[in-house]
């Protein structure tokens, strides 16, 4: 359905956001449009900053998002160059290095 719906649609920049929960299979279909559509694909999960494995789990929801989830690096690395890109498939080991090519 959401193939359809994107390839219907005219020409313009567009976001595709996916959540879920572990081993809900969100990076399986996100990975599958990403071929699909010919469009980049980016992993949430790199953009979480580096802590000792105890110390997330301690964080409240708030403080999780504050402290735990880069949205500073995220919106600067991937939203904000959004509207210069052209669209293209990025593949996963690339997110991996945070290179863009």
């Amino acid at each position: 359905m959401v193939v359809e719906l994107v390839t219907a649609s005219p020409a313009r920049p567009l976001v595709i956001a996916l959540d879920g929960p572990s081993a809900a299979g969100t990076s399986t279909l996100s990975a599958d449009l990403g071929v699909r559509l010919s469009a980049s694909v980016v992993a949430g999960d790199d953009f979480y900053r580096d802590m000792p494995e105890e110390q997330p789990w301690a964080l409240t929801a708030v403080q999780g998002v504050e402290e735990y989830f880069d949205w500073q690096r995220l919106r600067h690395e991937v939203l904000e160059p959004l509207p210069r890109r052209a669209p293209r498939a990025v593949p996963l080991v690339q997110l991996a290095t945070r290179r863009w090519t």
